[in-house]
């Protein structure tokens, strides 16, 4: 880190005092993820507090060790959960992003290339087509106001996991109800906020409520945890639209006996808690609900498992995949070890990170899967899965 004179403070006044709350105890040593591979107290969250104090008050400057240090943090908040004086790291290191970026210093260049894609096409994929001229085009049945919900269906579930969100729809469709896509729905631009670019942030977001509110939708879902995230606690409505991630659609429909699981899975399973459904949203029970509803399956839970349960390691796959291949595949060697035959998530990203890192380390017996697709199967909309394997 290079050292230089003291400069005035770049934070403001209630993150320089949220920054203060760090205690230095070190329990966050004992969770993160990134220290969990790099052993080195600049990759933990009280070496990165000390970093931004010491960066904040003019004492180094934001150097490529630095930058590293800011970007490899995966924000999961799992060191909020174990800090006895309840340090706000998120929202700390939101602060800081979001200070390089005015600088012109952050984000990694290959964020940035995902946030202009955003901006430039709707979608964090780049890709220039609508989402009713692929392989959901057969979806596009009925109108959002007319339907019992509208789907926000993210970019992961739109574009590359298309079952995710095809067998959400047959699911909701067996239960009697009406599903509404938009063709031209817009990403909902989590990653610009959590890369700190709060500006690009606020400008999507405020453009997609409007845009949605347009639509009259009664209820919406998604399937993406970081869209439920977003759309649930970071916009800024005008009108109550209930909003729900799918699993938790999905329980209410089991308490209402609206459907009911039939094929047998006998299996044992690992449920996956995201971050941003997990930590994030606090939505821990609904999944288990709906995988407790399968006859047959028996699930699993590992020592760190709900508010503790690891990061996959999505959120910084790019740049730093050597991050990610070490985070996620210390989660898939403790499935291994527990016995069971598969992994279930309920997120896209978590799906593929899992799945790409499992096919990498030669896990041909761990089946890792949609919570979307263990439902679909047991109600026999589906006749196999995995629906996405890696070789």
């Amino acid at each position: 880190m290079t050292v230089k004179g003291k400069l005035s403070p770049k934070l403001s006044k209630s993150i320089i005092e949220a920054l203060q709350k760090c205690s230095q105890c070190g329990k966050c040593r004992s969770i993160c993820p990134t220290f969990e591979y790099k052993n080195i107290e600049s990759y933990n969250e009280r070496g990165r507090l000390m970093l931004y104090k010491a960066w904040n008050n003019g004492e180094i400057e934001a150097s490529p060790a630095f930058i590293d240090r800011v970007y490899t943090c995966l924000l999961c908040r799992v060191c909020e959960e174990t800090c006895p004086p309840k340090v706000r790291y998120m929202e700390i290191a939101e602060a800081v992003r979001g200070k390089l970026a005015e600088e012109g210093v952050g984000p990694v260049p290959e964020q940035k290339q995902a946030i202009e894609a955003i901006k430039k096409t709707g979608n964090v994929f780049g890709q220039e087509s609508k989402l009713n001229e692929g392989d959901l085009a057969e979806f596009f049945t009925t109108a959002p106001k007319d339907a019992d919900y509208y789907f926000f269906v993210g970019c992961m579930a739109g574009r590359n996991y298309t079952n995710l969100a095809k067998n959400a729809i047959l699911i909701l469709r067996k239960a009697g109800l009406t599903v509404g896509l938009d063709p031209d729905e817009k990403c909902c631009a989590g990653v610009a906020k959590l890369q700190g670019v709060e500006s690009d942030f606020s400008k999507i977001a405020a453009e997609n409520v409007k845009h949605i509110e347009g639509l009259n939708p009664k209820k919406i879902f998604t399937v993406c945890p970081m869209c439920y995230a977003a759309l649930k606690k970071e916009y800024p409505w005008t009108k109550h639209i209930p909003i729900q991630h799918i699993t938790e659609v999905y329980a209410e429909l089991l308490a209402k006996k609206m459907i009911k699981p039939t094929r047998e899975l006998p299996a044992k399973v690992v449920f996956f808690d995201s971050c941003h459904l997990g930590r994030w949203s606090g939505v821990y029970d609904a999944p288990r609900i709906v995988l407790n509803s399968i006859p047959g399956l028996q699930i699993i839970e590992l020592e760190r498992t709900r508010n503790l349960q690891r990061c996959c390691g999505g959120p910084i796959r790019v740049p730093y995949v050597d991050f990610r291949n070490e985070i996620a595949g210390r989660t898939l060697q403790e499935v291994e070890a527990s016995g069971a035959e598969y992994l279930v998530t309920p997120c896209g990203t978590c799906l593929f990170n899992l799945q790409s890192v499992a096919s990498a380390n030669f896990m041909e017996d761990l089946k890792i899967v949609d919570i979307s697709e263990v439902l679909a199967f047991s109600l026999e909309l589906i006749d196999k899965i995995p629906q996405y394997e890696f070789e």
